[in-house]
């Protein structure tokens, strides 16, 4: 049993991770951090330095969270800024010089550990404070964080002997009543026995060594004020670019963070959707969504006569429409089902640009989702259909000098449907349309934009304000799009395809855990069943792994089926885990069958999203062209392409909800979509 010193971003989420933050955000943490730094004075004390801490800290949680001494705790961090709200983080701070109390790789068990063992069970043993989520050891330029689950495991548990000595210290049953007493006498053997018992992994970094990715603020004298006892990598003559600083601060910033300090939730939880994007895409659309007088349920409609724009989607559809389908039900069914299948069409497409746009660095070029390359619905029409639904070598010469580097999709999706054969999207007139009130679009002064637009460069430019990245790699950007992923999507899919019934979506941390839960016993199941193993989990199993095929085969015979398959959350949480699995079984496997490592290259399941990372916690990013990455993209292509083909199946009364289960299953093989080595890493492989 050891401690195992982590970086910070081994510790993060993955999710959270990937999420882009802006410049601003960076510049103002590394403000923060050179601050910090330039305030260590050796001839100062320990009250001194956890006065700069705590400016330090305050800064970062801001107003929502408070940070304050908790006597006798040095620092907290709570869980609000109430007086309700409960210590989160519990900090024992040092001065830098008090070499001897401070904890250690080298010496562990002293007196700052001592005390933070102390902390933790006057709150959580004493006080019953359950949302401590860490406890932090700090001298200033040494930061350890351990997490509260090791130490509820042992200080925490009441069959260990120090939970009943504390209780009896605290009472003045024990023969010493001073801390003093308690450090030496009571938590001192109870963490040898800790650190022998246990491994624990300690997030640990250095100020200095954060402080190497701090840049010079521009008119600054010096940098960082470097002080005698300042390393001198910290000094901006040495420090990497601004750009290269804040990508490597990232980790550190997202660690520092509620998300990951409070587990406060994030931006892309897939449980949440976001109001205003899918509130403007109603609108585009012609819906409205309204609650229902009895019961109070949200269902989606269209919109009220005194509210209508006839050059929303819905209403220029029915336009069409109303001669063909004099019933007004039945013409309004059909207009919406022919709503919904473009908006599929479009809302992939732009998923489909961004991730071209991802893999070849933002090259303009690359672009076709605005009206500079479709001009009209017509040209739409042509682009659905002439464009994407045939093979490059198949289409026309002036559509090739048009549209040089837009994929062939081999996906039913851009198909005629049988509705369209009363009504295509060229049917549809191009005409003005009003702004959303509340609009994410902005004028050339910045302010919310205002009027009407031509409706289909509004539907462009409304798609063109959010981030679409299937797979975000997180990163420092100039931008403030609000990032839209397949999990948000799939909940918009959902709740539009159920607009007469108020279908429920089943959130991401529900269908996650059914997913893990049945997946994970279903696997050592089928292993004890194939070998006559009595293995009693994952680990087991993977100990006992010789033949790599035949372990793929296991796992690829199992099916999963959902009877009501709604927007297929739950077929995509299970193709997830079901490669999660793989991956933890070290079983994961290239197009020629070699095993990928897990240290090369590991799949983990975090907020129902499937995160790919090498042995440190980097996100893997496709390189077209370079022969390790090419490997590990093709092999993720496959893998998933062999479990949706083999081993998901959905139905659903609506064929509306199979159709967009199929979208979102596409959606998840679209991330890992490569450029084939025939085509010289021109062409994307087709979709199946």
């Amino acid at each position: 049993m050891s401690i195992k010193f982590i970086s910070p971003k081994k510790s993060v989420n993955s999710a959270f991770l990937k999420l882009p933050v802006s410049v601003e955000k960076m510049e103002d943490f590394k403000l923060s951090l050179k601050n910090l730094y330039s305030k260590r004075n050796a001839a100062q004390d320990e009250e001194y330095h956890k006065g700069e801490i705590w400016n330090f800290l305050r800064k970062i949680f801001e107003s929502d969270y408070s940070v304050q001494v908790n006597r006798p705790i040095d620092l907290a961090i709570f869980n609000g800024n109430t007086a309700s709200a409960k210590p989160a983080v519990i900090i024992e701070a040092k001065s830098p010089t008090n070499v001897a109390e401070m904890f250690s790789a080298e010496h562990p068990n002293v007196k700052s550990l001592q005390e933070l063992v102390y902390y933790f069970m006057l709150e959580y043993v004493q006080s019953g404070n359950h949302e401590i989520k860490w406890l932090a050891i700090t001298n200033f330029d040494e930061w350890y964080f351990f997490d509260v689950k090791d130490f509820i495991r042992y200080f925490g548990n009441k069959t260990k002997p120090i939970y009943d000595q504390f209780l009896k210290f605290k009472a003045n049953q024990m023969s010493g009543n001073k801390t003093s007493d308690f450090y030496n006498e009571i938590a001192k053997p109870a963490i040898d026995d800790f650190l022998a018992s246990c491994d624990i992994n300690v997030v640990h970094f250095s100020l200095a060594d954060a402080c190497k990715n701090v840049i010079a603020s521009p008119g600054s004298k010096s940098g960082i004020n470097s002080t005698k006892q300042s390393n001198a990598a910290c000094h901006p003559e040495r420090s990497v670019s601004g750009v290269e600083g804040s990508k490597k601060l990232l980790p550190l910033y997202k660690f520092l963070s509620p998300e990951t300090l409070l587990a406060k939730p994030f931006a892309n939880d897939s449980n949440s959707l976001d109001r205003n994007f899918y509130a403007e895409l109603l609108h585009i659309i012609g819906l409205e969504e309204v609650k229902e007088e009895k019961g109070g349920k949200k269902v989606i409609r269209r919109k009220n006569p005194a509210n209508r724009d006839k050059a929303s989607l819905l209403e220029s559809a029915i336009y069409q429409l109303e001669d063909d389908f004099p019933n007004k039900e039945e013409c309004e069914a059909m207009a919406l089902r022919l709503c919904i299948t473009w908006v599929n069409r479009l809302l992939f497409l732009k998923l489909v640009e961004s991730q071209i746009l991802m893999y070849q660095k933002g090259d303009a070029s690359y672009r076709f989702m605005s009206t500079d390359k479709i001009a009209n619905f017509d040209e739409l029409n042509i682009f659905f259909f002439k464009v994407l639904g045939k093979k490059i070598e198949d289409r026309d010469e002036d559509v090739l000098k048009r549209y040089p580097n837009v994929p062939y999709l081999n996906s039913s999706l851009f198909e005629p449907t049988e509705d369209e054969k009363h009504l295509k999207i060229r049917g549809i007139p191009d005409a003005q349309m009003e702004i959303w009130g509340k609009t994410v679009l902005k004028d050339e002064r910045g302010k919310r934009a205002k009027g009407s637009l031509p409706n289909l460069d509004y539907i462009f430019k409304f798609l063109d304000a959010y981030n679409f990245a299937s797979d975000a790699q997180g990163g420092v950007t100039s931008t403030s799009k609000t990032l839209i992923n397949a999990s948000v999507l799939g909940l918009i899919f959902e709740k539009i395809n159920g607009y007469k019934d108020g279908s429920f979506f089943t959130p991401g941390f529900i269908t996650d855990y059914m997913a893990r839960d049945v997946l994970e016993r279903t696997v050592v199941q089928k292993f004890n069943e194939k070998k006559s193993w009595k293995c009693e989990n994952l680990e087991d199993v993977s100990d006992k792994i010789e033949d790599i095929s035949e372990a793929n085969e296991i796992v690829d015979d199992i099916r999963v089926a959902d009877v009501a398959v709604g927007s297929g959350h739950f077929l995509v949480s299970a193709l997830n885990r079901l490669l999660a699995i793989k991956s933890e079984l070290n079983i994961l496997c290239d197009a020629d069958g070699k095993r990928i490592k897990r240290r090369d290259l590991i799949l983990k399941v975090d907020n129902d999203e499937l995160s790919v990372v090498d042995d440190e916690g980097e996100p893997f990013e496709y390189k077209p062209g370079n022969e390790e990455s090419q490997r590990y993209q093709e092999a993720l292509f496959n893998e998933k392409r062999r479990i949706i083909e083999n081993c998901l199946f959905g139905v659903d009364l609506n064929p509306n909800s199979v159709n967009i289960c199929r979208l979102r299953l596409w959606i998840e093989l679209l991330k890992n979509a490569y450029y084939t080595k025939e085509s010289d890493y021109k062409q994307l492989q087709t979709l199946p």
